[in-house]
């Protein structure tokens, strides 16, 4: 594979625990993949990528207004963590 589009419009989201499983075959091992915070911060849970993989090839996440929840993590942490260029 010389690269990879993900296309994420209209994509309304999904599970978080997906999310950090997909953002894992891209993101190295024990990195910050999102934070959530609740009410009581005691009750704040970061998830972290388990995975080894970072694919040296251009991805390119496309995105849209209707893109939400874990598609907006999904493309959030790929943007941050710059392996994918958003559009």
């Amino acid at each position: 594979m010389n690269s990879l589009i993900i296309d994420l419009r209209d994509n309304g989201g999904g599970y978080l625990e997906t999310a950090v499983s997909i953002l894992s075959n891209f993101v190295e091992k024990e990195k910050v993949l999102v934070t959530t915070k609740e009410k009581n911060p005691l009750n704040n849970k970061s998830y972290f990528s388990y995975g080894n993989s970072n694919p040296k090839i251009p991805i390119i996440i496309l995105v849209n207004g209707n893109s939400a929840s874990a598609s907006e993590i999904t493309a959030g942490a790929l943007k941050d963590y710059n392996i994918a260029l958003v559009v």
